[in-house]
């Protein structure tokens, strides 16, 4: 009959590996670093939900909608030119703006050339609200607007695209550089912060073009999130006038509080996050570094270095040592968990980017093929061809088509050697029937100017 196992067998059996990973003089330090990561987890994880929290924070309370309706409140004249809409609450993340193209894309299709927009917001995506200003962009008309209660971050910089834009003298508006996060190696956050940079950069011309004092503005940018009153708004150059005051409703009131408040404490929690999750990292890789030189150390009593690593009493029995190392197993698997759950939380982000990426590409893409059809550039067939190219090498081939010379460029004019430059309208449907033709179609002016001359009116 076997000798039943000793506890320090049982220790050995069970957790060989956690022995053998504790074989470095930063041990303590390590497993401080783990619980304080652990606990900090369990006291924040209701509230904050890690990184997709940030981007969601307050969507429930702050739904996003957005819509458009033919004809302006108020305005009874050239309804049927004009549209309406409306943007309140926070611009999310996950919003589908295919519908609101496809509603203004049946507009303008119908000949709506104005559109007047209402904005209730605390702001959200940068890429969606870059896509709600193209959309926008669309109306050839003229772009009015007004704020309610507020117009901050994101929904500020839709304000901007307006030709004329109003606050009611109780509304507040804010304006700041964009802002994200990002995990991974070095290559992957300098890619970020390039992306980022080039936002910040869009976003800055597009309120420095408004700005009244440009200096002041830089200034104001510089230091961080920009409120505004309606008055000051007015003399700093972002809106073109004052309404009367409006009543502010609980959900406005929600807005300017959320946009104020909880985003400088989710900013405060993050940061402790990643403060001590960067330690644990640190003290991980010189446990992992250190590993092997302990391992040649035959000589060590392995059960008191243990009991002195978990801070135990000598006297400690063996069982509860053991229990104390499974316990630990436990904690360091729910931070694997927690590890993998933030790791799929960014490549959805990631995926939803280039997702995005690929629709603004194609969009952009579309457009240009369509203008250079337009300009004869290209043909609608060879577009065909260059809508399967990258956005890239599309601009660099459309940079090299030139658009077909005008049939006028051979008509002799000026100092001409057949005196056509002095031709009246007779002379020229004596002369050059085919080139007077080609005037009326490709030199209007000229052709009138002649007609006028010949018959004392204007051809019909």
């Amino acid at each position: 009959m076997s000798e039943k196992p000793t506890p320090l067998s049982s220790i050995f059996l069970v957790q060989s590996w956690l022995v053998l990973a504790f074989f470095s003089k930063s041990i303590i330090r390590v497993i401080i670093k783990v619980i304080r990561v652990i606990r900090f987890l369990d006291r924040n994880k209701k509230k904050y939900q890690f990184c997709g929290k940030f981007f969601k924070m307050n969507q429930e309370k702050i739904p996003f909608k957005i819509s458009v309706v033919k004809g302006i409140a108020g305005q009874a004249r050239n309804d049927e030119r004009s549209a309406t809409v409306r943007i309140t609450g926070k611009i999310g993340f996950e919003t589908d703006l295919s519908v609101f193209r496809s509603d203004c894309d049946k507009l303008l299709s119908a000949g709506v050339r104005d559109v007047h927009v209402y904005i209730n917001s605390p702001g959200g995506s940068v890429f969606d609200a870059n896509e709600i200003v193209n959309i926008l962009c669309g109306f050839s008309g003229r772009r009015t607007g007004e704020g309610g209660a507020l117009v901050a971050s994101a929904g500020s910089f839709i304000a901007m695209h307006c030709d004329s834009f109003t606050l009611p003298a109780n509304g507040r508006m804010m304006i700041h550089k964009p802002s994200g996060m990002t995990f991974g190696d070095s290559s992957k956050v300098k890619n970020y912060a390039d992306l980022l940079a080039g936002l910040e950069k869009d976003y800055f011309e597009v309120f420095l073009a408004k700005a009244s004092n440009p200096e002041d503005f830089k200034a104001k940018w510089d230091a961080g999130d920009y409120w505004m009153t309606a008055q000051e708004a007015l003399a700093a150059g972002f809106i073109t006038g004052v309404r009367e005051k409006i009543t502010i409703d609980r959900e406005s009131a929600a807005m300017i509080a959320a946009c104020s408040h909880e985003m400088q404490g989710l900013s405060h929690e993050m940061h402790e996050l990643t403060r001590n999750g960067q330690g644990l990292s640190h003290e991980l890789h010189e446990l992992t570094r250190n590993k092997l030189n302990f391992l040649n150390n035959n000589s060590m009593d392995f059960l008191k270095m243990i009991v002195a690593a978990l801070g135990l009493s000598d006297n400690t029995a063996e069982n509860e040592v053991l229990k104390q190392v499974i316990q630990m197993s436990d904690k360091n698997r729910a931070l694997d968990e927690v590890n993998a759950a933030l790791v799929a939380e960014r490549d959805q982000l990631k995926n939803d980017y280039d997702a995005l990426k690929a629709t603004i590409d194609s969009s952009e893409k579309d457009s240009l093929l369509s203008a250079a059809v337009s300009e004869k550039r290209i043909t609608a067939k060879e577009k065909e061809t260059f809508a399967k190219l990258e956005i890239a090498d599309v601009k660099a081939l459309l940079g090299e088509r030139k658009a077909p010379v005008s049939p006028m460029a051979f008509i002799n004019v000026g100092d001409a050697a057949d005196g056509s430059d002095k031709w009246t309208f007779t002379d020229w449907t004596k002369n050059n029937p085919v080139g007077l033709a080609s005037m009326k179609r490709d030199d209007t002016e000229r052709y009138k100017r002649l007609f006028k001359a010949q018959y004392g009116t204007e051809p019909s």
